[in-house]
């Protein structure tokens, strides 16, 4: 039985681009099978970090434009990783996305943290 794939993806608060890792497990053991951080394009970088820069929650519209061009780069991520180490989207049985967290204030009257990435986009795109 062939094992089972999976692609964890991860964006820091360094904001830099998306990490991602595809790993099987055999024996209940993970097995790291290849490894890829694709850098945000400057636009993006650009966006995320005046999101920052402002200190405030962002808005309805920036989060709903954020959400689809984040998840479309965790998508291209996953994509580029699966060619390079040569699986076909079909054989990876899920995908991990924490998405980029643009908004965090856990200590505020109403505490929330806000992370971007689409997941439901990531899935149509990756098939």
């Amino acid at each position: 039985m062939k094992p089972l794939l999976f692609i964890g993806m991860i964006s820091g608060t360094s904001r830099d681009g998306a990490d991602a890792a595809l790993v099987s497990f055999e024996d209940d053991r993970p097995i790291l099978r290849e490894v890829l951080c694709l850098p945000y394009p400057p636009f993006l970088a650009r966006a995320l970090d005046q999101l920052v820069q402002a200190a405030r929650r962002p808005g309805r519209q920036t989060l709903d434009e954020l959400d689809l061009q984040l998840a479309d780069h965790f998508s291209r991520t996953a994509l580029q990783l699966l060619e390079k180490a040569a699986v076909a989207a079909p054989e990876v049985s899920a995908i991990g996305s924490h998405g980029q967290t643009v908004w965090h204030q856990p200590d505020g009257p109403e505490p929330e943290s806000i992370q971007l990435g689409d997941p439901l986009r990531i899935a149509e795109n990756t098939g």
